[in-house]
């Protein structure tokens, strides 16, 4: 008699669980394809988290269920958030899955009731090897019976310390492959984007040997992780059989975001070179974040997530102080590597507020961080490019120096010499001479006092340009004084063509030029020879070549009827 009551009552047990789970309409999916029933659900949480779903499911007569929202978030510390849902007959002929939506959920467990009474479970989320998921996704996906009659669920979720609020979608199996289609060719555009930056950034820093080409390769890598962590793509297809590090990376990765950001802003905005204080502090923030990503993955309590988050709100904080701060002192780029930052800073306070429990998951909370990095890094990559290239030609001018005329680009005169002997030197060997020109712009003197500096070195540019214009690419032009000017011409020259080529430099002055005051022309002096001449021994040597040209001009009055002056020929 005894066992014949307990087995009545284990079955009034079974028949009132059931009936608890049962306490709601079924869904009714209709003709769509695509479901979102979060609302459809009630929820209650098990403040210890211990509770399997066979006792859930015999006390869901007594539990203060409570009907779920569209958007809604649950903090469950150490607890487990429970939803219950039957699903009404589904549409025969296809398969149907059940899609909690919810980046870096810790666990999820879908239960249903088998025939024989026993309560079976499917298991995915970030504490559990991907490849042991029952569908290997991004993201927890079920597949759900199809009987004919209604079946009861328990969805079970555990996520600490983030709140969890997951859209639970009903989907048809061609749904959901379209979905995941769609989804990851959007992914992978994203990190193949990311990738493209980051090489281009590498190769930016072998070009420019500039630190901070390093240093945005490091924080883009950093940055592209996250992503590839929070949208489950690293689980699916990096580590699927590692879930303590599926689990513990988005938060390294976004420390070391923070890290090597600080030292970005550090190297473009100089506070090396501004203030020595400022520059440790920098240092020294960017080292905890190393070192705090190490204790949080070893210590992962609420008070250090506390402060993992708050470190990464200061950072944005900071970054921006800095980058106003050294502009103010400056620093022609900071404001720039500023506007760089402005994306991620507009956009990572949805996922910080979401993770305290401010607002609730959506497509904002998301999605924001990631559309932000997609704005951020090309822009910050077109900063950095426009920076470099003014250090680059600045050190190339700095290292022309030696060789070029700073203001015209022209040669130097020890160029000019060295071109000269060897000049020489081959046509005493080939019996074929070249010819040496020398140009005075006689009116610089005047020009530069009736109308000032600017206009006088304008003119020496201008002359620069009209002597470049008549000469061939195997010819030299260099500046040789305040306003004089050698033309050496290579190879066989003969003395027709001397006298063509002065005319032409000659009325090239001539020309007027809008980069000069009204009515002002150049005006030039012309002295030519050929060389080397066996009567004229000083055309034999550069020097004397040169000094003797030199002294031909220096001979002629500013305004000589004579401009030009051939001395043998």
């Amino acid at each position: 008699m005894r066992s014949l009551f307990r087995a009545g009552v284990m079955a009034l047990l079974l028949v009132g669980a059931a009936g608890g789970a049962l306490a709601q309409s079924p869904v009714d999916v209709g003709p769509s394809a695509d479901v979102d029933i979060t609302a459809r659900t009630e929820w209650w949480i098990d403040p210890t988290g211990t509770l399997d779903a066979a006792q859930v499911a015999a006390q869901a007569a007594t539990l203060p269920w409570q009907p779920s929202r569209a958007t809604q978030s649950h903090a469950l510390g150490t607890g487990a958030l429970w939803q219950r849902f039957t699903l009404g007959p589904l549409p025969p002929g296809s398969r149907w899955y059940l899609q909690v939506s919810f980046h870096g959920i810790d666990t999820a467990s879908l239960y249903h009731q088998g025939p024989d009474g026993p309560w079976t479970g499917l298991h995915a989320g970030d504490h559990r090897p991907v490849a042991q998921w029952p569908i290997r996704d991004r993201i927890p996906v079920f597949e759900v019976a199809t009987p004919d009659g209604a079946r009861a669920y328990l969805l079970r979720m555990t996520n600490q310390p983030i709140p969890v609020g997951a859209q639970l979608r009903l989907m048809r199996e061609d749904t959901l492959g379209h979905w995941r289609n769609t989804s990851l060719l959007l992914l992978g555009a994203y990190f193949g984007l990311a990738v493209l930056v980051i090489y281009l950034g590498a190769l930016s820093a072998r070009q420019y040997a500039d630190r901070a080409f390093a240093l945005y390769c490091l924080y883009a890598a950093s940055m592209m992780m996250i992503q590839l962590c929070f949208m489950g793509v690293g689980g699916l297809f990096v580590w699927p059989q590692s879930p303590w590090w599926n689990n513990a990376a988005p938060y390294v990765f976004a420390m070391l975001s923070c890290a090597t950001g600080t030292l970005l802003v550090r190297e473009v905005c100089g506070t090396r070179r501004l203030s020595a204080p400022l520059d440790h502090f920098v240092l020294a923030w960017a080292a905890f974040g190393v070192v705090w990503a190490v204790a949080y993955t070893a210590w992962p309590a609420p008070w250090s997530f506390a402060v993992l988050t708050l470190y990464q709100v200061a950072t944005l904080v900071l970054v921006l102080a800095v980058c106003v701060w050294s502009h103010r002192h400056g620093e022609r780029w900071a404001l720039w590597m500023a506007v760089g930052f402005l994306p991620v800073i507009a956009t990572a306070p949805f996922p910080t507020l979401r993770n305290w429990g401010v607002l609730s998951a959506s497509f904002l909370t998301q999605y924001s961080l990631a559309i932000g990095a997609a704005l951020e890094i090309p822009l910050q990559l077109w900063v950095l490019g426009r920076r470099a290239r003014e250090l680059s030609e600045s050190r190339v001018r700095a290292r022309a120096m030696d060789t070029r005329d700073p203001l015209t680009g022209l040669p130097v005169p020890e160029v000019l010499t060295f071109r000269l002997r060897d000049a020489l030197r081959r046509a005493r060997r080939t019996r074929l001479g070249c010819a040496v020109l020398a140009v005075d712009l006689s009116n610089h003197a005047d020009i530069l006092a009736a109308h000032g500096r600017e206009a006088a070195d304008r003119a020496l540019v201008l002359a620069a340009a009209r002597l470049m214009g008549v000469a061939r690419d195997v010819d030299t032009v260099a500046r040789t004084g305040a306003s004089q000017f050698v033309m050496l011409l290579e190879g066989p020259v003969k003395p027709a063509e001397m006298v063509a080529l002065a005319t032409q430099a000659l009325a090239g002055g001539l020309r007027p030029s809008p980069r000069l005051p009204p009515g002002v022309t150049l005006r030039f002096h012309i002295a030519t020879v050929l060389a080397p001449d066996p009567k004229l021994p000083e055309s034999h040597d550069a020097d004397a070549c040169l000094s003797w040209l030199a002294d031909t001009l220096a001979a002629l009055p500013p305004d000589a009827r004579k401009t030009i002056v051939h001395l043998n020929y």
